[in-house]
């Protein structure tokens, strides 16, 4: 945290894996100096062979959006749901599903991306992706022994976004199945049955 480069870069939204909003950053501060914006958990729930945890943030109230996510574990398989509410905003904006990983992506059928040997990301609803796009930004800081001695090292990161459109006064979802790129997961089934919030399912 003492490289220069590296604190300019932790401080962004686009160093978080988050959904975007354009290339805005997150509010941080409800009163600057004084009072920081902060998360919301809405629910918690833990059995044998699942959990969930549910909260939301008001970074983006400057545009008028409420972020709710929802992570819920699958056995091998995490499926991440995020509402972006823009009921209050006057000006449309796009949301973008990013993900970082200190490898290279590749894109794959029905929209998915991986890293491969590292992680695999499939999308429930690839119709509602106005694009998927590539890129490499920012730096890792990773615990490990390097040549000098010192136990961290930089790596670079690269970043796969599922981009969609939000017009000012609507919403829009993404639900993400999320795995291990060394272990074949058949990731259409744990989306089947994953259970909308609203009681909307996934296809």
């Amino acid at each position: 945290y003492t490289d220069p480069d590296y604190r300019g870069w932790m401080h962004t939204s686009r160093s978080q894996n988050n959904v975007l909003i354009d290339d805005l950053d997150q509010d941080q501060w409800e009163m600057v100096g004084l009072r920081r914006v902060h998360g919301e958990l809405l629910n918690w729930e833990a059995a044998a062979d699942s959990e969930l945890v549910r909260g939301r943030h008001t970074g983006y109230a400057p545009v008028g959006i409420l972020h709710t996510r929802t992570i819920k574990r699958v056995g091998g398989c995490f499926l991440v749901y995020d509402l972006l509410d823009a009921s209050r905003a006057t000006e449309n904006h796009t949301a973008r599903w990013s993900l970082h990983c200190p490898q290279r992506w590749v894109e794959h059928a029905r929209g998915g991306a991986s890293a491969e040997g590292l992680i695999r990301v499939v999308p429930a609803w690839p119709e509602q992706m106005s694009s998927i796009s590539f890129g490499q930004e920012g730096k890792a800081v990773l615990p490990r022994a390097t040549e000098n001695g010192r136990s961290d090292a930089h790596q670079a990161l690269y970043q796969v976004r599922w981009n969609q459109p939000l017009p000012a006064g609507s919403r829009c979802e993404f639900l993400m199945a999320i795995t291990s790129d060394r272990h074949q997961i058949n990731l259409v089934d744990p989306v089947r049955r994953w259970r909308h919030p609203t009681g909307r399912d996934a296809p």
